[in-house]
């Protein structure tokens, strides 16, 4: 005896799988047990609480709230990392976005580009990190200053400023002393 659909007396409805649940109504929304594939756009959160209305291209996945915390992507262990990864058409990894675990529950956001030739995420090479310090370093997964640049041969930092105005230009300022100086 296998049931598909129950409907139970506060009108919950429960969707069964050989036996097994997978989709029930509840009073807060639904419950799901096992993957969910939605073959168009999912929207999460109400669009039309946005000033001005929902915009007209929302993408294939929509989140919608307030504050820092509208989308959580959360690890299940501390000492794992977790992010965000960019495929391109033909499944190759060509970057990412993460927060990189460095032991006692610390992490620093890491982000990664590639050519688009990596089968593996872990293969795309790391190009900014700002550590939980504050340190900024492109080209270095260690910045030990608040910006750490490093590189291989010649070393640029380009200032370029294409006005055409004159008596505008571009500088790089360095300054010792507190404000004011």
């Amino acid at each position: 005896n296998e049931d598909g659909i129950i409907v139970k007396p506060n009108n919950a409805v429960e969707l069964y799988y050989d036996n097994s649940k997978k989709l029930a109504t509840t009073s807060t929304g639904i419950d799901v047990t096992g993957n969910v594939v939605a073959s168009g756009a999912l929207t999460i959160g109400d669009p039309s609480l946005i000033t001005g209305g929902a915009p007209a291209d929302q993408g294939v996945l929509s989140v919608y709230g307030s504050g820092k915390n509208a989308l959580i992507i959360q690890t299940t262990s501390n000492s794992s990392s977790r992010g965000i990864a960019f495929r391109n058409s033909g499944d190759a990894y060509v970057g990412y976005i993460s927060m990189e675990n460095r032991g006692n529950s610390d992490a620093d956001m890491v982000f990664g580009v590639d050519d688009a030739n990596e089968s593996n995420v872990g293969n795309v090479q790391e190009r900014l990190r700002i550590t939980k310090e504050g340190n900024i370093g492109i080209g270095t997964a260690n910045p030990d200053t608040l910006l750490n640049l490093f590189g291989t041969g010649n070393t640029t930092i380009k200032v370029h400023n294409n006005s055409a105005t004159a008596g505008t230009y571009s500088r790089l300022q360095l300054i010792t002393g507190g404000p004011g100086s």
